[in-house]
């Protein structure tokens, strides 16, 4: 086990609580640490500003026990979007899933978000373990972003067009764009926690590609090569980093939850290690965001 040193999450400046009658869950920016180490995300984000599309397709994955951890429920969602690796704001949509602990059942939902603001259950669609999910999320302009998500295996689908928020540190900045595989957070004694990551089969990530500006759709795997934008940037030669999600305990030990594949012909793998423990994150309190 190595030394894990925390760098401030200064993205975490808020946090938008669900509705009472939806899941006390939400995902949220990147707590991240150094070198490809983060405490709630895995998967792959390219860094580089004026990004105008993300989209992508995987498989929900079925869910099942343990289904939680130290009293608290786990989760695992998987998403695309836009900002969050390196901003305070996330526009993502994706599916969720999780299992109760006292009975074995588990539960998926599709969801989307434009965090600080609150997420919205998608109430239209029914997801299940093995459907194929197709995700997008689309800089319009003016603030405007269209979000869309399918299940081809049962035809339901969703699209709505919404405005981020504005002003200050809640400005959509358009500097990444993301395939994740997540652990969400909730608020705990008016403190933002981490969750327990669900107990879940393999994800696989296909057909992931982002745009910049009014050019063309770029793969996810042009990006771990020279790729134009990101010449003259500090990532030269290749502007994506490679998320592995970890817990960390008292002794600041880490432990990885997820083993995150390789890139290969524009697909990769999230696979299940461990549950990892409920992460408090000192300082970072919750509050009510705007419906």
């Amino acid at each position: 086990m190595k030394y894990l040193r925390m760098i401030p999450l200064l993205t975490i400046l808020t946090l938008a609580i669900l509705p009472a009658a939806s899941p006390q869950v939400v995902n949220i920016p990147t707590a991240w640490t150094s070198n490809g180490l983060s405490l709630n995300w895995s998967g792959y984000a390219v860094n580089v500003t004026g990004v105008t599309s993300v989209s992508g397709s995987f498989i929900v994955p079925t869910v099942s026990a343990p289904c939680g951890v130290n009293g608290f429920t786990g989760d695992v969602s998987a998403w695309v979007g836009i900002d969050g690796y390196s901003t305070g704001t996330v526009e993502q949509t994706g599916v969720s899933g999780s299992c109760d602990p006292t009975t074995g059942a588990a539960s998926y939902y599709a969801w989307w978000e434009m965090y600080p603001r609150a997420s919205t259950i998608i109430k239209t669609m029914t997801v299940n373990p093995g459907d194929s999910i197709t995700a997008s999320v689309m800089y319009n302009s003016g603030g405007s972003f269209t979000i869309s998500i399918s299940d081809t295996t049962n035809s339901q689908s969703f699209t709505t067009t919404v405005h981020a928020p504005v002003g200050g540190h809640n400005v959509a900045q358009r500097s990444s764009a993301e395939w994740v595989v997540e652990r969400a957070a909730t608020i705990y004694k008016g403190y933002l926690t981490i969750l327990p990551l669900a107990t879940f089969t393999s994800i696989i990530f296909n057909e992931a590609t982002f745009t910049i500006g009014s050019g063309s759709p770029a793969s996810l795997q042009s990006a771990t090569i020279t790729y134009p934008p990101c010449i003259g940037t500090p990532h030269e030669t290749s502007c994506y980093d490679q998320m592995t999600m970890v817990s960390v305990d008292s002794s600041h030990n880490i432990t990885p939850l997820v083993l995150t594949s390789g890139i290969s012909s524009n697909s990769f793998s999230v696979s299940f290690l461990a549950n990892g423990t409920p992460y408090p994150i000192p300082g970072a309190i919750g509050h009510k965001g705007p419906k």
